[in-house]
């Protein structure tokens, strides 16, 4: 790549289009990896708070494998704090034991992904 780059990740994971990915089409990004990026494009992302910088140091080090392979896992945590909203906010006991139950599914589901079940 012969243009200026910068090295950026997505703490909430991203799509690169197909304009910056040399028309390769659009390239999803999982949270927190790092990619090369034109120097102009990330320091938009960064501006907007889509992205944050990723230092050199920081751009050969292994990551963890099973959170890059399951972009879920985001989803899951998510699908977690909106159950745990849910068992907060509910008033009655019949609607705080399906919001239980469901937060009870959510962890669950949480724990499978993380331990790669």
């Amino acid at each position: 790549m012969s243009r200026k780059t910068k090295l950026i990740a997505f703490p909430g994971g991203g799509i690169i289009p197909s304009e910056i990915n040399d028309g390769k089409g659009d390239k999803e990004i999982p949270p927190h990896e790092p990619v090369r990026v034109p120097i102009e494009y990330g320091d938009s992302l960064i501006n907007d708070r889509f992205a944050v910088e990723v230092p050199q140091s920081e751009a050969k080090k292994p990551r963890n494998k099973k959170t890059a392979a399951d972009p879920n896992i985001a989803a899951l945590k998510n699908k977690v704090a909106q159950a745990e909203k849910a068992v907060a906010a509910a008033k009655t006991d019949e609607t705080k034991a399906k919001a239980q139950e469901f937060l009870d599914e959510a962890n669950k589901a949480l724990t499978d992904a993380q331990s790669g079940s």
